[in-house]
């Protein structure tokens, strides 16, 4: 097992503690001292140089010593160090928390920029991630905080996350063994193949849940339809047919009966009439079409083809003017750019090589103060003579190289800006010549207009010519003579339709009575269906019920059988696994007990921090490494438990106003 013990440990302006020494030479140390003196603060130092965290696992603590108006007192540094043996093998760990001031140009006075630590192992400063690399190599920061803090496993750990320790240290307990130990548990072997056991209890809720979710709604469902069943008292389905097919039989009739009388012989004789005189009017008009078209023809193609050279001229028109503004948008550009590259040529020819040339190289030795010999000196200044030149022959190449290159781009830049005012000027000088050309068609296409309306208003419109008077007056005398016939033939009709009215409604409430019949049929069936359901499903939950009863019954054995082997492994800890719950379920849970009183519940301070070291102790024999325990509160017990490690007992003094160690070689508060 590796042995980590505590030597000394030194704080130097750590939170309120000025400077303090503990010489513990690796044995058990008491530390006595009132309440704000700082016995607390030396579990948080230990912690801090190691995981940058206080005793209470944060790592955003104030560190700093402050005033009694809580103000930070500035420019002092912040130091813990301590010196550990392991296994025997000396180790000395500090860590300096200081302020960084930094004075910036112009300034007459320095800033308060922020923090810096400063990392030593050995008394040889390293970098942050090699220190803490040293750190883990001693011990994982977890197991660690579990091994030198009696309250952090029952304290700081979520209920989980203790579980899940214990069943590393102590191991799980197999299904096998759980069905082993109960025959009637062997019934869910199979299941356990496949699942576990709270993935079959998850299973069979669901399922429980959706069944009775389903058996509570069926009787609702059955109610509903023994309130909604139609009365069918003396209705037979055969008779009602039999009615049904006499009516149709009559109303089949009575349809040939109207459509006799609404074509009789007179009436389609007199609508074929109409029918035919109005193909004859039909005629007269295109006839007379043709003529007016004929007359007006040559006149519309000569105007349409006047309007199709115009819009081409007007299209042709658009494209110049948007040729015209592209081209003086590039233009302007060009100018722009010419003007820029002419400001440029002016600054950069303007620049000036701005260094002079001065040496001063030191003539004496930096490491043993001795004046150079001339020979060294001169040859450094003679160095630093050809850089200068250098550097100066390099700044007029670059002016020379940017003045030729400004040059080249605004001779292009030129002949572009030349060649865009040309373009510019042709499509100007060709926009005006189509604007002539659109004003002369224009000028066309009205004289056209005004040419066709004239010619449009002598004609005749066909509705006022004799054949068209003519022909109206026929078929208006022939429609007369039909609408007569048609008006005692609608007399018949509307009898013969109130006739076949009545056989309808006769029809539909025999039809209504067929779908009383049918209705009544579905509902029965439908209520038998779900008696028949109601049985199954109710089946089917006792078999689940069955399951669930097995699946707790399993939890009970297997957490019977975990708590023996993990409370097997303490000497004063045991642990509550599980709760039964008012419906006999069993709950997952983690509390620590002793003599059956919950350490969240209850248990006293002495109990919990002899608890506390139990757990420590095996923990320490699972992961082969012993850590200083601080045992904080110390002064609630009366005897600690003995563990084979190295204790730092924390004990309320109240005449101890200042900080007191007692070991077995005796050390005073310095």
């Amino acid at each position: 097992m590796k042995k980590i013990k505590l030597i000394t440990m030194k704080l130097r302006n750590f939170k309120g503690i000025k400077l303090f020494e503990l010489h513990a030479d690796g044995d058990n140390a008491r530390i006595f001292g009132d309440n704000a003196t700082g016995k607390t603060t030396l579990f948080d130092a230990a912690m801090w140089l190691l995981l940058d965290k206080d005793a209470n696992n944060r790592a955003d603590f104030q560190i700093k010593t402050v005033d009694a108006d809580g103000n930070v007192i500035h420019g002092l540094e912040h130091e813990v160090l301590a010196s550990f043996t392991v296994d025997n093998k000396p180790l000395t760990l500090q860590k300096i928390y200081k302020e960084k001031w930094t004075k910036k140009r112009g300034a007459a006075t320095s800033e308060f920029t922020g923090h810096t630590t400063d990392y030593l192992v050995n008394e040889v400063p390293v970098k942050k991630g090699d220190y803490q690399s040293k750190v883990a190599e001693l011990i994982d920061e977890e197991t660690f905080k579990l091994l030198t803090n009696p309250a952090y496993f029952n304290e700081h750990l979520k209920r989980e996350q203790r579980r899940d320790i214990l069943l590393e240290v102590c191991g799980d307990v197999s299904n096998e063994d759980v069905l082993n130990s109960n025959d009637k548990l062997k019934k869910l072997s199979g299941r356990l193949a496949e699942h576990t056991i709270d993935e079959i209890k998850a299973i069979v809720k669901s399922k429980k849940k959706k069944i009775n979710d389903e058996l509570e709604a069926i009787p609702v469902r059955i109610d509903e339809i023994d309130r909604t069943l139609p009365d069918i008292a003396g209705l037979k389905r055969e008779k009602i047919k039999d009615d049904i097919d006499v009516v149709d039989a009559k109303i089949e009739a009575l349809d040939d009966e109207v459509t006799q009388v609404r074509n009789g012989n007179a009436i389609a004789s007199y609508q074929n009439e109409i029918t035919e005189l109005k193909g004859q009017l039909t005629n007269l008009k295109y006839e007379h079409g043709d003529k007016e078209r004929a007359a007006t023809s040559d006149l519309k193609k000569e105007l349409n083809d006047k309007k199709d050279r115009l819009s081409d001229l007007q299209a042709q028109h658009s494209r110049l003017v948007r040729e015209m503004e592209s081209l003086g948008n590039d233009r302007n550009w060009s100018n722009q750019e010419l003007q820029k590259l002419r400001n440029k040529f002016s600054e950069i020819n303007s620049q000036e090589y701005k260094e002079e040339f001065h040496h001063t190289g030191e003539d004496t030795c930096p490491t043993c103060a001795q004046a150079l010999p001339a020979d060294q000196v001169k040859e450094a200044h003679e160095k630093a003579k050809e850089d200068y030149n250098k550097r100066k022959q390099a700044f007029n190449a670059s002016k020379s190289q940017q003045l030729e290159d400004i040059n080249a781009r605004g001779k292009r830049l030129k002949v572009d800006y030349q060649t865009l005012e040309q373009r510019y000027k042709d499509a100007d000088d060709a926009a005006k010549e189509v604007e002539q050309k659109i004003g002369e068609v224009a000028n066309d296409v009205d004289e056209l207009k005004a040419q066709l309306k004239d010619k449009e208003s002598n004609l005749t419109p066909f509705e006022e010519t004799e054949a068209y008077k003519e022909k109206m007056t026929e078929i208006n005398e022939t429609e007369f003579t039909l609408n007569m016939n048609k008006e005692k033939a609608n007399e018949q009709i509307v009898k013969l339709k109130e006739n076949r009215q009545e056989l309808i409604t006769k029809r539909d409430a025999l039809r209504e009575q067929l779908d009383m019949l049918d209705q009544h049929e579905r509902a029965q069936e439908r209520r038998d269906e779900l008696a028949d359901r109601e049985r199954t499903l109710a089946s089917e939950y006792e078999k689940l019920e069955q399951e669930v009863y097995l699946a707790d019954e399993f939890i009970k054995a297997k957490v019977a059988l975990l708590e023996d082997k993990i409370n097997s492994k303490f000497k004063m800890a045991n642990f509550k696994l599980f709760e039964t719950q008012i419906n006999e379920g069993v709950k997952e849970t983690c509390e620590t007990t002793y003599n059956g009183v919950p350490y969240s519940k209850g248990l006293n301070n002495a109990a919990r921090i002899n608890v506390g070291l139990d757990i420590i102790d095996t923990l320490a024999e699972h992961y082969q490494v012993s850590a200083p325990i601080f045992v904080d509160n110390a002064e609630a017990v009366t005897k600690l438990i003995d563990i084979d490690a190295q204790l730092i007992s924390l004990v309320v003094s109240e005449q101890d106003k200042e900080l007191r160690v007692e070991t077995p070689i005796k050390q005073e508060a310095v």
